[in-house]
């Protein structure tokens, strides 16, 4: 945690002429798929027979439902539709955002996006439609605008769904993939169960690290984090994985006859250990015993230099103040 020499420091600085060359930080864009910097599909299949599961290429959910796609399925294209809007199922499937927007890429020229309730045999033209506002000069504008709740493109567009999905199943699998996307300058995406509001659990040609299938709960009578000082008393805890979701756990602890602190959500479908508590951890019961991250007692996660560390007011104590409230996963990819 920052101490007072730092802000001393930093105070000395600030009010100090210090005259120095400006240095201009370097930007390099991620290597996408497609590009000549990608990695061969040879190194790609190495790297995927060091992992626990196969590598996942999913297309967007509503592909079923496009005569012209691979994938399409009339009957499947039926169950789709039936759960497009069950948040829970979209917690299961890593193609599924639970801001169906987010799924969708849309820039300047177009909006390319998998709607299953349009029409999916009609052509849907972009038109000279910016973002929300048809400036329409002649009947045409009006044929060919591109209306996301009426007509679709008869190609279902990969949009912001991920090019490839890690199934995590351990903390080695979070561990090699971040060091193979830091080795190639990948696009490396994180989702737990797709509620992030800001849509950051997405990317176009990204990868993803799909964390909801690490799914243990371990209930501890006598918690003491690790490095504690001899004698500290442990506390009542429970330890979850990042896959588990607070209607999972908080029927676990209603079992036990405890209370924790935790977010509300849907069907219960929100993420307990994910970004909830790394974004602070906001629940009806913070008036009462504070917010998330004031119930935090340790965290484990991956580092973006793929090294899997221990974080609480004793191992790693900076660390473990920046992971309960800095947004996850700023600082690492939570394991527990």
């Amino acid at each position: 945690m920052l101490g007072l020499s730092y802000l001393t420091l930093a105070l000395a600085l600030a009010t100090t002429s210090i005259k120095a060359s400006p240095v201009e930080p370097k930007t390099v864009c991620k290597c996408l798929p497609g590009q000549p910097c990608f990695p061969s599909p040879s190194t790609i299949s190495a790297f995927e027979s060091t992992l626990s599961q196969p590598l996942i290429h999913p297309r967007p959910m509503g592909s079923v439902c496009f005569p012209n796609d691979p994938t399409f399925n009339a009957l499947e294209c039926d169950a789709v539709k039936s759960k497009w809007h069950n948040g829970a199922f979209r917690t299961s499937v890593p193609e599924a955002a639970q801001f169906i927007n987010w799924e969708t890429m849309i820039n300047s020229t177009a909006v390319d996006q998998c709607d299953p309730f349009g029409d999916v045999n009609d052509t849907c033209f972009q038109g000279r439609v910016p973002w929300g506002v048809v400036n329409v000069t002649s009947i045409a504008d009006i044929q060919k605008t591109c209306d996301p709740f009426g007509d679709v493109n008869d190609t279902c567009f990969q949009g912001r769904v991920p090019w490839g999905v890690v199934n995590v199943t351990s903390i080695a699998d979070i561990q090699k993939t971040v060091k193979f996307a830091s080795q190639h300058n990948l696009k490396l995406i994180v989702k737990n169960t797709g509620h992030e509001n800001l849509g950051r659990s997405f990317g176009q040609k990204s990868i993803m690290l799909w964390t909801h299938n690490m799914q243990e709960i371990k209930f501890s009578n006598s918690f003491v984090p690790k490095n504690a000082p001899s004698g500290t008393q442990g506390v009542t805890a429970v330890t979850i994985e990042p896959g588990v979701q607070w209607g999972t756990l908080y029927r676990a602890v209603a079992e036990k006859g405890q209370l924790v602190v935790g977010g509300i959500g849907a069907g219960g479908s929100v993420g307990a250990g994910g970004g909830w508590p790394m974004g602070g951890g906001h629940s009806v019961l913070s008036p009462f015993y504070g917010l998330g991250v004031d119930n935090i007692v340790e965290e484990t996660v991956v580092l973006p230099n793929g090294e899997h560390v221990t974080a609480n007011l004793y191992t790693n104590p900076d660390l473990f103040w920046a992971l309960r409230g800095g947004g996850g996963p700023s600082f690492g990819i939570l394991t527990s």
